[in-house]
């Protein structure tokens, strides 16, 4: 009885001093998977083979502050972070994602100190993503469109199943299981 008692304690102690090193991480670190990868450096080609023409090349038509001409998006899951040509960072998150379709909005501060609203819709086909949307900052409205080559659909494959086994006996017992005695073993 008292080898068990100091077995579990033991154990216990065990137990417990690994949990208090370990780290419990932040639910604001959580984001959903989308399926759709969106992330990539967006341009506008200007005029060419179908393109919106929008002023001078800019991804934003009328902003205040310099023009936004480009914009390297980054996403995990459904969050977005954007930075301009400028070096402006905007963030957001996807909304919905309908086969290769998602809707985005993404907000940040012009250089000019403004705040700026992006809502678009990205369409993906192959590797190529086109957005389109709108701009917003107080009474200043403008047209957002923009190309960039990207992923595409996000596929989680499987690996293939292996016919392998591998069996490993060992006559040696742990401390910990020694310490509990014959009962933690199954014998």
């Amino acid at each position: 009885m008292k080898r068990t008692l100091v077995g579990m304690l033991a154990a216990g102690g065990l137990i417990l001093g690994g949990l208090a090193g370990c780290e419990v991480g932040s639910p604001d670190n959580a984001y959903r998977q989308t399926g759709l990868s969106i992330a990539g450096y967006y341009t506008n080609p200007g005029a060419a083979a179908g393109a919106v023409a929008v002023t001078a090349a800019r991804v934003v038509s009328n902003n205040s502050g310099a023009p936004i001409a480009a914009l390297n998006l980054r996403q995990s899951g459904d969050q977005l972070e954007a930075v301009d040509n400028n070096g402006t960072v905007m963030k957001g998150a996807i909304g919905s994602v309908s086969g290769s379709t998602a809707t985005l909005v993404l907000s940040g501060t012009t250089t000019a100190g403004a705040q700026g609203v992006l809502d678009a819709t990205v369409t993906v086909s192959g590797t190529r993503a086109v957005m389109r949307g709108t701009w917003a900052e107080g009474s200043m409205y403008g047209v957002v469109y923009g190309e960039a080559t990207v992923q595409g659909v996000s596929t989680n494959t499987t690996p293939a199943p292996t016919n392998r086994t591998a069996s490993v006996r060992s006559s040696r017992v742990s401390p910990v299981l020694a310490a509990l005695g014959p009962w933690s073993r199954g014998t």
